[in-house]
């Protein structure tokens, strides 16, 4: 809770400012053009600094001649009650009570909107992520474009921009129609109320069922009228073959090897196999009992090198079985030419089994907190997309290829390299995904005029994203340059740690359980007296926290290995970690009220006894803006990720700070002094302003107690 009281309006951006501008006057300069302001080189020594080291070479002095300058004349500024040169910084210490004064009337006045910059230009933002499939559920990867989405949102909406969020749901296609196929082979009339199932992981097991039926049709065929084909492409290609069924044994041998109690060398499910062979060879013992547990299973070599072969046969000539021979994948392809000629019993069985994902969809988005504005569904959008890529025919923007399709040609990525042709419309005229991407654009800019838009899509579709922003200029001018492909890295799992039914797709719903219940089991075992209702809701909200800031505390480019039990450390850079920061300065607080303590931030405490440990820690909660702003311009959720762990960390070790004699050196309910102790209350209502508005951008929700 924050008491309002008039206060000033200064910010502590707005106090560097002022610093700068009066190391420039210092300097005899009209501005601070080649001064910089950075954190003084150690709370001993200041709280900010200014470094000179800029202008050096135009003045032609000593970075250290020209911080002493700049110190000599700070140090008779009433703003300041300490100011000294070292290293070519002039490091400052603010007047205690300006800086209480400045920092606790900006976090009081923001509230919520804590974090937002004053002096930033209002823009319109669209943000599009999520992009579910209506044949699937949810897969991890979609957790990660989602959870990253959201809070991109969030931080460009709290910076001080309006935001838009999309999604766009792939509700059409080749893809769509193998699940209604499967569902007409193999579902026998099932549905969400007679299965039991949540209806997106109905429809995602008729896809698995269409993709295991296509397996075995295509064995069948290999075995009889396709089996001269194949057995020519596995001659020719055995050392292949071996080579990927060996990665597949020794797997197994090092599964058998660790359950029976062996120490390895390295752990198996921390590596992938593609590393086995490299680091089994570099253990001589090691490779030589695999070798022998090979010559003890003739049978298992046999039949796992026979699997791979038709796996990799299968892949090989895909195309033509599917295109000529598969009785499947014939139906699939009459099912799309029946939905695109509005096909009424194709039309209600594909409305109705998209009701059933998207319904399911949206539990899953409930349970994460998320949330959309508007949502686009390819097929409402395909047929634009179609028409304005005629349009680029007709302007000779785009042209047709030898074999009919519409193209637009794009130069190579290098000086070297020939032109690239990106596909808009197939010669039979079927759209594809840029298709629909032109068409809602289109229908986007027309609704809302945005001035930036940011698509958040794996690093897989970059060439697909150059493909479209270098179209824009064409048909949205006013868009062109305004565009942007948040691009982000793949999420892996150690192996063999969860598997979903279609092998290293893991579905969000069952991964989020996973983590639930191991968080769960934390609550569980530190607070057995509370209730099975109390130990869920907890489980989940720190579950939730896990997996968001795990998944938000990586640079967007960086791949990212989830690990159930580092997710979920209580003392690590963790989700769980930070929430435990905001639980305990709430459990101080009761007791201060449970005291008869006033808990309220109050302006006008007695700044002039902070320590210089609460002063960092003061500056730490008035940089929160700047981390917002730094994740807004370089579009990296993770600088509020940062933050938010840094003040987490620097408030657990002021408060458990003690002495060499034990003693505890900031005691907030102890505190024998009600001066300090005020003040310590108030520090700790701005820590957890700044905690909890940070980790609202994130879209983690905090608790009371952990």
């Amino acid at each position: 809770m924050i008491a309002r009281f008039a206060m000033s309006q200064e910010t502590l951006r707005t106090l560097e400012i002022a610093l700068l501008d009066a190391a420039a006057r210092a300097l005899g300069r009209a501005d601070a053009t080649g001064l910089r302001s950075a954190d003084a080189l150690s709370p001993e020594v200041g709280d900010l600094a200014v470094g000179c080291h800029g202008l050096a070479k135009e003045l032609q002095s000593d970075p250290q001649a020209l911080a002493q300058r700049v110190a000599a004349a700070l140090a008779a500024d009433a703003r300041f009650t300490d100011a000294r040169a070292e290293k070519g910084y002039a490091n400052v210490r603010f007047e205690r009570g300006l800086l209480w004064r400045t920092v606790a009337g900006e976090v009081s006045r923001g509230g919520a909107k804590f974090g937002a910059d004053a002096a930033a230009a209002r823009e319109r933002w669209l943000v599009e992520y999520s992009g579910p499939n209506t044949n699937k559920p949810l897969h991890i990867g979609h957790l990660r474009n989602t959870i990253l989405g959201f809070a991109m949102s969030n931080a460009v909406e709290l910076h001080g921009h309006e935001v838009i969020r999309y999604n766009i749901v792939n509700d059409r296609g080749i893809h769509i129609c193998k699940s209604m196929v499967a569902y007409r082979e193999f579902g026998g009339g099932v549905t969400p109320e007679s299965s039991g199932e949540k209806g997106d992981h109905l429809v995602g097991r008729m896809y698995s069922l269409f993709s295991k039926n296509a397996g075995l049709e295509f064995e069948a065929w290999a075995k009889g009228p396709g089996a001269a084909e194949i057995e020519a492409f596995m001659a020719a290609k055995r050392v292949e073959i071996a080579a990927g069924a060996d990665l597949s044994l020794r797997k197994r041998f090092l599964g058998e090897q660790e359950a029976a109690g062996r120490a390895l060398p390295f752990k198996p499910a921390k590596v992938k196999p593609q590393v086995y062979p490299e680091k089994m060879k570099a253990e001589p013992a090691l490779e030589a009992d695999y070798a022998q547990w090979l010559a003890a299973h003739p049978s298992d070599v046999t039949d796992l090198q026979r699997s791979e072969g038709l796996k990799r046969a299968q892949a090989a000539v895909a195309r033509r079985f599917e295109a000529e021979v598969s009785q499947l994948h014939e139906k699939t392809r009459d099912t799309l030419r029946r939905w695109e000629a509005n096909d009424a019993e194709v039309r209600n069985l594909w409305r109705t089994m998209n009701g059933w994902v998207l319904a399911g969809i949206e539990q899953t988005y409930r349970r994460l907190g998320v949330r959309f504005d508007h949502v686009d569904y390819e097929s409402d959008v395909y047929l634009l997309g179609k028409e304005i890529v005629g349009e680029l025919l007709a302007k000779g923007v785009a042209k047709k290829n030898a074999e009919g399709a519409i193209v637009f040609e794009q130069p190579g990525r290098s000086a070297d390299a020939p032109p690239q042709e990106k596909v808009l419309l197939r010669a039979d005229g079927t759209s594809v995904y840029i298709t629909q991407d032109v068409g809602s654009l289109v229908r986007r800019y027309r609704r809302h005029a945005p001035d930036r838009i940011v698509y958040v899509v794996g690093s897989e579709q970059e060439l697909h994203f150059e493909t479209l922003f270098a179209l824009v200029g064409h048909f949205l001018p006013a868009l062109k340059g305004r565009c942007v492909h948040l691009s982000y890295g793949m999420v892996e799992l150690p192996h063999g740690k969860m598997k979903s039914r279609e092998g290293e797709i893991i579905e969000a719903d069952g991964f989020l359980d996973t983590v639930h219940d191991a968080a769960e089991a934390q609550v569980r075992s530190r607070s057995p007296e509370l209730d099975a209702a109390e130990v869920t809701r907890r489980g989940e909200a720190i579950a939730l926290a896990a997996v968001k800031y795990n998944l938000l505390k990586f640079s967007k480019r960086s791949t990212i290995k989830f690990d159930v039990d580092e997710a979920l450390d209580m003392n690590g850079k963790t989700g769980p970690y930070c929430l435990y920061a905001v639980a305990r300065i709430r459990s101080i607080l009761r007791k201060v009220e449970a005291a008869g303590g006033a808990t309220k931030l109050d302006l006008a405490v007695d700044a002039a006894r902070l320590t210089p440990a609460e002063a960092q820690l003061l500056l730490a909660t008035a940089r929160f803006p700047a981390a917002v702003s730094q994740a807004v311009r370089d579009l990296e959720p993770y600088h509020v990720a940062d933050h938010v762990f840094r003040l987490a960390k620097e408030f657990n070790s002021w408060y458990t700070a003690q002495a060499p004699d034990g003693t505890t050196l900031h005691p907030v309910v102890q505190c024998s002094d009600p001066a300090t102790r005020a003040l310590r209350v108030s520090l700790l209502r701005l820590i957890e302003s700044a905690l909890e508005n940070g980790l609202r951008v994130l879209g983690i929700a905090t608790l009371q107690e952990m």
